[in-house]
């Protein structure tokens, strides 16, 4: 009889486990449906240094999106709706350009006050020693020049101010010639680094990417519409 009543309470153990995770599955995927709770895994590196390539992220759509949240947005691509990521960095009738590399809206440094990541360009030896010492993983966080793999070619590292500090031999790569991409899109000889201005649309934002130098972002394919955020970053 002990024995019996022994298997039932086992049994009920079970049954109430599976009925507990059961429901925070049906919970869940309710969340996920209505856009309270959303899952993603970051597909790329322009966000760095904040988020790197595979991460999984967590965002809501029950707040409304401030400057410099990380956000969720729809985004055509060759016919197939994707959803990216990047930072709001401006709101709609605000005038923004970049000037020497550094982002301004109506006329304020918009970069002074976060970790944003910059192209630096070096001889290829001591890239690599600074790729190594700081573990860079090759064609993700740093990208040789076209020129090819030589030992005397030139190297660009993406990297914050923090990590090129005490490293003079790094310069920052500031790009003066136009970017076939964004005078395309805006119709103006500008580049990632030399940029507007322009002002932002009615109910529209402007998004940037934290990599600066190596993210496809407002720059190149225009204000987003609040309309296409589906999520603020947890």
């Amino acid at each position: 009889m002990d024995e019996l009543n022994s298997k039932k309470k086992k049994v009920s153990i079970w049954v109430k486990m599976a009925i507990f995770f059961g429901g925070l599955i049906v919970l869940f995927a309710v969340l996920r449906v209505f856009g309270v709770l959303q899952w993603y895994s970051i597909n790329g590196t322009s966000n760095m240094p904040a988020l790197k390539h595979g991460e999984q992220i967590l965002a809501t759509n029950l707040y409304t999106p401030e400057r410099f949240d990380l956000v969720m947005y729809k985004h055509a691509t060759h016919g197939t709706e994707e959803f990216w990521t990047k930072r709001v960095c401006a709101f709609e009738g605000e005038k923004v350009w970049f000037e020497d590399g550094t982002f301004y809206v109506d006329g304020e440094d918009m970069d002074k006050d976060l970790t944003l990541q910059y192209r630096y360009r070096c001889e290829y030896s001591y890239g690599e020693v600074v790729a190594n010492k700081l573990n860079l993983e090759p064609y993700v966080d740093y990208v040789p020049n076209a020129i090819g793999h030589n030992k005397g070619d030139s190297l660009d590292l993406f990297l914050t101010k923090e990590q090129v500090r005490r490293r003079p031999l790094l310069k920052r790569r500031i790009l003066n010639e136009t970017n076939e991409t964004i005078v395309a899109f805006w119709g103006e000889d500008w580049n990632e680094n030399y940029f507007g201005p322009v002002i932002v649309p009615k109910n529209h934002c402007f998004l940037l990417g934290d990599n600066r130098d190596n993210s496809l972002d407002s720059r190149y394919i225009g204000c987003i519409s609040m309309d296409d955020i589906v999520g603020v970053l947890f």
